[in-house]
């Protein structure tokens, strides 16, 4: 992603006719890149959306009739570029029920027709989804999951790994009074309401928001970084977060120093951090506990 990100966006733009001085302003660079994508209603992407929400996880509730649910609290997840992984995503909506917490996964490629040779070919290349366009279908799956009788909206914390985490933090970083992400009609967009955020080693380069405007969207947040990563500048991420913390927002910044890309995944070994990936998810698992 690192390596190809910027050239995906200045030809997109060379396209669009921007020219170099627009090349200058990253922010004005990203409006007219935003303004290419296809404009759909925030009902029509809830719709898109919702046949890809799957509930991972949901805990125990103890004195429960058979058939009966209880609002709980909820963590919804947002997978990164390559898409939607079964097993990863498991791992993770079951620390998320030992806190006590029902757990969602909202799959973005499937409903784009965008299969995992497209993902690693155009999403991880920065030529397709943008996280400024990804983060309509994360104000769709709040709005969704909000609706459901067993969540508590009051208290959802959304979560994102790589380009997810790229996605939310974009969407912090829009002010939704004024400006709609990526291919949302501004019409009823609102921002959602979100009781915390979960940050797993974003992108934070050329083309995120949150590297050219602060958090218009503040929940309480912890931010994993590593810095051995190879896919994502870590150390420049790790910048961000404290750039963004200096000026009031509520970040927890755990830097693992060693840590690569996808620390978290036992199935990449040659990315796998044991240690880092145990603290990971105690701290998640204690982000969970202290919203509960």
């Amino acid at each position: 992603m690192r390596k190809f990100f910027v050239a995906g966006l200045v030809l997109v733009a060379a396209i669009a006719g921007a020219g170099f001085a627009l090349l200058r302003n990253e922010a004005l660079l990203l409006d007219v890149v935003g303004g290419l994508r296809p404009d759909m209603t925030i009902s029509e992407r809830e719709r898109m959306i919702a046949p890809h929400i799957r509930l991972e996880a949901s805990p125990e509730v103890a004195g429960s009739a058979a058939g009966e649910t209880s609002p709980l609290p909820a963590v919804i997840m947002f997978h990164g570029c390559s898409g939607y992984r079964p097993a990863f995503m498991a791992q993770w909506g079951a620390v998320a029920a030992e806190a006590g917490w029902r757990a969602f996964s909202v799959d973005s490629h499937a409903p784009r027709g965008i299969d995992r040779d497209a993902a690693m070919a155009k999403v991880c290349q920065g030529k397709a989804l943008l996280g400024q366009e990804r983060a309509g279908d994360a104000i769709a799956a709040v709005n969704l999951v909000a609706a459901r009788a067993d969540v508590d909206p009051a208290r959802i914390v959304v979560a994102g790994w790589s380009h997810g985490a790229w996605t939310l933090m974009d969407l912090f970083a829009m002010d939704i009074g004024k400006r709609a992400p990526a291919s949302l009609k501004h019409d009823g967009v609102a921002a959602p309401q979100i009781a915390g955020a979960i940050l797993f080693y974003p992108y934070c380069g050329f083309g995120a928001w949150s590297r050219v405007q602060e958090w218009t969207i503040s929940p309480p947040a912890i931010a994993f970084v590593g810095g051995r990563d190879t896919v994502v500048d870590g150390p420049a991420c790790k910048a961000t977060f404290e750039r963004l913390a200096a000026v009031g927002a509520d970040i927890d910044l755990v830097f693992y120093p060693d840590a690569e890309h996808v620390f978290d995944d036992p199935t990449l070994p040659e990315y796998y951090g044991r240690e880092e990936a145990s603290d990971a998810r105690a701290r998640f698992k204690d982000f969970l506990g202290a919203l509960r």
